[in-house]
């Protein structure tokens, strides 16, 4: 269980913790600021003793330079040149590789290591030469970085005019001053390196690069033209070997020569990271001792909420009825705990008393509801409890119980009016009822008066059930002597349609016999035709041959031509026979068609008459039955009103 001793030590604890890592936050990123800050200011003195080294080199060189020119400015007789020279290059600097003269007469060539020429000699022409170009007619001056070819260390050409008659120059070897920038640059995270305008390097820490350029330098160095500086005013980038890296800038000279240096990416945290170590073990160092120191003061301070709360578990459980009357609290101390114990134990005396009243209430309650249980609605209750609202309480029931008895009384009385079929009867409703109790009263009260107006509603509906069923008693009684009529009149209808269909019937066999006869006709007169067309042939062989005998046989051919004659009018009196006798056998099957059609008409009316009769017979069954129920509704017609009438409503 999760106590207030441990949630305030847990607060405490996470409000250190919070607090030292603030702290050690703020602290570390104080730090690193500051080392940033300190690392940059460094980086950037380190260049700017990299532009003293080179201003002190350049100068110093440029101061040589003006004074060999002058020197031999002076000089008449150029024979004492190679001693001149040779001379001022033991006593100038030793990075001083070789000492050189040009003159603008001749283009002759001097060297401080003897090896004269002229023009003539090899085509060598020191006046066609940049050394010699810039430094004539101007101050002393310098040339780019360039290899030696004869000791591949990187030189500078310093120049100076002589007067109008040359230019003298001397190579200057950079290896001392590369050596000198870089035991002043060269740090555990950092270095520095000089490049031309171009991006040439110049001077490195690696002799590979030098004297080439990469697109490493070529970028940092438009970058730095871009001005692309964080908020540091450092550029961030990765070197040729992909690691990451700071530079920082300085313009060495009008050139465009740069001093730059590369710091490694975590020199801002790894000089701080330590720091941070530290101060992490010293906070939770802090922290655990702080928070043993807290917990067992707060334990010690707080121990007596354990001892009251477990009294006030016994106290609660007492009210609950789930223990006995609890003990009294011993807390010895004058603080707010001791008051807060002597409140409790004044407090559980008040609650001890206070619920035994309660008690004895509930049980008096207990025994007045048992009664009322058994039907006992005289009952009240009769003792007074501690708690205000079971005192209410006591009112409001001791008020309901009497109620109760009352309206049920009245309730018992006007059923018991009802049961002896007095319905007039009413219940008397208290002003003061509301909800259930008083619609129950209504209820009660109301179903008498529905009952009422039951009993009218049904004497008014008997009533008019014994009128409507003597009316209907008599429509019946007409009704079943139409219907035996009708079956009668049906009767006689049926029996005059099966006279007609017989008829009709009688009739289609005659002029089935008629049409059989027309055909004989017709197969007499096929006779009697082929007769005549025998006849007609016989008249003409006996008038060809009438014709052979010539005056012999003038009386058999008139004889033969009558025949002829007789036989062509036979044949047209068959023509038409045979025309009246077709017209005769059409009419005679129209009229046989019509018959049949007639006859089966009336063989549908008959069957229809029948299937009416059949009907009209159930109609007259089911009439009779149907007056008969007619008289029995009349006889519980007249008993409902008669029973309705001993009612009172």
């Amino acid at each position: 269980m999760k106590s207030i001793t441990n949630k305030i030590a847990l607060m405490l604890i996470v409000a250190l913790c919070i607090s030292f890592v603030a702290m050690s936050a703020a602290s570390y990123y104080t730090a690193q600021n500051k080392t940033i800050e300190l690392v940059i200011q460094s980086q950037r003195q380190i260049l700017k003793d990299v532009k003293n080294a080179m201003n002190t080199f350049f100068d110093e060189n440029t101061h040589a330079a003006n004074g060999i020119a002058q020197r031999l400015e002076k000089l008449e007789d150029r024979s004492q040149i190679n001693e001149i020279l040779s001379t001022t290059k033991l006593i100038v600097s030793p990075e001083i590789e070789r000492i050189f003269v040009g003159y603008e007469s001749d283009g002759a060539m001097y060297r401080s290591n003897g090896k004269n020429e002229m023009p003539k000699d090899n085509g060598y022409d020191p006046r066609t030469r940049d050394w010699y170009k810039i430094a004539k007619g101007a101050k002393a001056t310098f040339s780019d970085p360039y290899k030696s070819s004869s000791s591949n260390a990187m030189m500078i050409a310093f120049s100076a005019p002589i007067g109008d008659k040359g230019v003298a120059a001397m190579n200057a070897d950079i290896s001392s001053l590369s050596e000198e920038i870089m035991s002043i640059s060269k740090t555990d995270y950092s270095y520095a390196y000089v490049v031309d305008k171009d991006g040439k390097i110049i001077i490195h820490p690696d002799k590979d690069l030098v004297g080439k350029d990469n697109p490493t330098t070529i970028g940092l160095i438009n970058r730095y033209k871009n001005k692309e500086f964080n908020e540091n005013g450092l550029i961030a980038y990765k070197n040729t070997k992909g690691e990451d890296r700071y530079a920082d800038f300085i313009e060495l000279n009008d050139r465009g020569w740069l001093a730059i240096t590369a710091m490694q990416k975590d020199v801002f945290t790894s000089n701080t990271m330590p720091l941070l170590k530290i101060q992490l073990i010293l906070a939770v160092l802090f922290i655990v001792i702080l928070s043993a120191f807290v917990y067992f003061l707060l334990k010690k301070s707080l121990n007596p909420i354990k001892i009251i709360q477990s009294k006030l578990d016994d106290v609660f459980k007492f009210v609950t009825y789930e223990a006995k009357a609890p003990n009294k609290l011993e807390v010895r101390s004058n603080d707010e705990f001791g008051e807060m114990s002597k409140a409790i134990n004044e407090n559980i005396d008040k609650v001890i008393a206070g619920i035994k009243k309660d008690s004895t209430m509930i049980d008096e309650l207990n025994k007045v509801a048992n009664l009322m249980i058994k039907g006992n609605l005289g009952a009240k209750i009769g003792s007074t409890p501690n708690n205000p609202s079971l005192n209410e309480l006591k009112e409001l029931l001791n008020k309901f119980f009497t109620s109760i008895s009352a309206n049920l009384k009245g309730i018992t009385n006007v059923l018991s009016s009802y049961t002896k079929n007095d319905f007039t009867a009413k219940v008397e409703i208290n002003e003061e009822l509301e909800a259930d109790l008083k619609a129950m009263i209504l209820g009660v009260s109301n179903m008498g008066e529905v009952v009422c107006s039951m009993l009218n509603s049904n004497l008014s509906q008997a009533q008019l059930l014994e009128e409507k069923a003597t009316t209907l008693a008599e429509a019946m009684k007409e009704l079943t002597q139409g219907a035996s009529t009708q079956a009668n009149s049906l009767q006689e209808s049926a029996a005059a349609v099966e006279q007609m269909s017989s008829s009709m019937n009688a009739i289609s066999q005659k002029t089935a016999d008629v049409i059989r006869q027309s055909d004989e006709i017709k197969n007499i007169i096929t006779i009697i035709r082929d007769i005549a067309d025998q006849t007609n042939l016989l008249a003409l062989n006996a008038a060809i041959e009438a014709a052979r005998a010539g005056e012999h046989g003038r009386g058999f051919a008139v004889v033969a031509d009558e025949v002829r004659k007789l036989a062509e009018r036979t044949q047209k009196s068959l023509g038409e026979i045979e025309a009246n006798t077709n017209v005769l056998a059409q009419s005679i099957n129209e009229m046989s068609e019509s018959i049949k059609e007639q006859s089966e008409g009336i063989n549908m009316i008959n069957q229809s008459v029948a299937q009416i009769d059949h009907l009209t017979k159930e109609n007259v069954v089911i009439a009779n039955q149907a007056n008969e129920v007619t008289s029995e509704v009349d006889e519980m017609a007249k008993a409902i009103v008669e029973e309705v009438r001993k009612k009172r409503f």
